[in-house]
Order: C-alpha cells, then sequence, then structure tokens
C-alpha cells in the first residue's frame, strides 16, 4: 500500500513528467501570442483566405513579412522546449522552468536568426507555389516542371527543419554549420527523418480531421517523441564531444571522428568473420 504513495512510483514518475510537460508546452505558447494577435488584426483565417484568394500578390507578401516578425521569438521557445524535452527522455531533467529559460536566454540571438531564416525561406516557397498556382492557365508544362523543383525544395527542406531547433539546442555552432549538420543528418539518417515528418503530419491531420483539442497537445506530442529520436541519433556526437572536452572541436571534426568509428567497427567485423 505504501508503494501507491512512493513517488518513486512508475505512476507517479508518469504523471510528474506529463505534468512537466503540459507546463512546457504552456511557457511555448507564451511565444505564440503575438503572432496570434497579429493573425486575428489581420482578420484571422478570412483575411488569410481572401488574400490568397484574391491573387494580391503585395497583400501576401506584406501577411508574411508581418507573420514572420511576430513569430521570431517561437525559435528561441523551440529551442528551449527541445533543450528541457531531451533531458526529460533521459531523465535529467531539473527544474523545468528554469532550464527553459536557461535555454531561452542562450540561445535567443543565434535561434531567432535560424528561425527568421527558416522562416523566410519557408515563406518564399509558399508564395512561389501560390503565385505559379494563381497565374497557371491550363496545363503548362514548363510551369509543371518549375513547380516540381520547387517541390523538391520544399522536400529538403522540410528535412532539414526536423532537426535544425533540436540541433541548436544540443550543439554549439555558427548558425551556417547547424544548417548544414541538420541538413546532412537528414539525409544520413533519412529513415528516423521520415519517421518524424510522418509523426508530425500525422497529429496535425488527427487534430484537424478528427480531434481538434488534439491540435492543443501537437506541439508537446510532438516534440516529445522528436526529442527521443534526436536524443538517440545525437548519442555518438555527445559522446566524441564528451570523450574530446577541447572547445575549439568542430562539429565537421565529431562528425568526420564518428565516420571513422563505424568505418573501423566495420573493418573489425569483417576481419572476425573472415577468422571464422
Amino acid at each position: 500500500m505504501s508503494n501507491i504513495f512512493n513517488l518513486e512510483n512508475p505512476f507517479w514518475s508518469f504523471l510528474s513528467k506529463l505534468v512537466d510537460g503540459f507546463w512546457l508546452m504552456i511557457l511555448w505558447y507564451l511565444n505564440l501570442i503575438p503572432a496570434y494577435i497579429g493573425y486575428k488584426v489581420m482578420g484571422g483565417s478570412d483575411g488569410l483566405m481572401n488574400i490568397l484568394q484574391g491573387g494580391n500578390a503585395v497583400a501576401l507578401i506584406v501577411y508574411l513579412a508581418v507573420m514572420l516578425v511576430l513569430t521570431f521569438t517561437l525559435g528561441p521557445a523551440t529551442t528551449a522546449f527541445f533543450y528541457v524535452a531531451q533531458k526529460m527522455v533521459v531523465d535529467q531533467e531539473g527544474n523545468i522552468t528554469k532550464q527553459f529559460f536557461h535555454s531561452y536566454k542562450e540561445n535567443f540571438r543565434q535561434a531567432s536568426i535560424l528561425w527568421l531564416i527558416m522562416l523566410g525561406v519557408g515563406a518564399v516557397l509558399f508564395f512561389n507555389l501560390w503565385f505559379y498556382r494563381m497565374a497557371s492557365q491550363g496545363v503548362n508544362q514548363k510551369l509543371g516542371i518549375f513547380v516540381f523543383f520547387i517541390l523538391v525544395i520544399l522536400w529538403v527542406y522540410l528535412m532539414t527543419l526536423q532537426f535544425i531547433f533540436p540541433v541548436q539546442s544540443k550543439f554549439a555552432n555558427p548558425i551556417k554549420n547547424t544548417i548544414k549538420f541538420s541538413l546532412v543528418l537528414s539525409l544520413q539518417k533519412f529513415g528516423w527523418t521520415l519517421v518524424m515528418m510522418i509523426v508530425f503530419t500525422a497529429v496535425i491531420s488527427i487534430g484537424l480531421f478528427v480531434m481538434v483539442p488534439v491540435l492543443l497537445f501537437a506541439p508537446g506530442i510532438i516534440t516529445f517523441i522528436d526529442a527521443r529520436i534526436v536524443q538517440h541519433i545525437f548519442e555518438p556526437y555527445i559522446q566524441q564531444i564528451q570523450e574530446n572536452p577541447d572547445q575549439s572541436v568542430t562539429m565537421a571534426e565529431v562528425e568526420a571522428r564518428v565516420k571513422e568509428e563505424k568505418r573501423a567497427a566495420k573493418e573489425a567485423e569483417k576481419a572476425e568473420k573472415e577468422e571464422k
């Protein structure tokens, strides 16, 4: 009976993480308030649909630019969310609020710039698809080729986006290296990247078409599933950094060492099989 009230009991441990996860979502949602206010001021969904259907390119550019500015704090907020979530999945979390704002403050400048870059690229891709859809008349082969090209870029963009903020939350890198490393990881770990994209699509789709309340918890569900995946992916890189605590080590060097270790392991396994 006393076991029920033991805080180390799996039930209470799970409940504690659930509450912490919910609190993390609230901290993240606070950074969404300026964007939500801007969205409502600009007419909400009706205002956006009027712009999209009206074919006013200037209005759409202004709309996207305003939303880009109003959401820039989501960069450090998302980074901080991943920072704490990755600690939680390996039971290393402490004071959730303190850790969230520690990461938020530490990554504010770089994560904000990364958000503006990634959201800006996404806005440009969206605008191009919208513009050529509005401009198209009937079947246009050249237009089809261009749209296909944009969709390929969009796919690579979405793959890279899966890792941008988890990487930023875990490793100290210049902005260019963070983007490059995220792209490389998304290609090297394509299977996991695909899983992360499917999880995102599935959760949002369930929220939109099956159970609307799911949308409220979508940031937490997606982030914690992704955090468990990236924690597994990051493990060899973290191990290399811990074994080589020299601050001058770069992610490129860490990546090279991880590749060398994998190559050596494969060669050792091959040699062992040949001996048998």
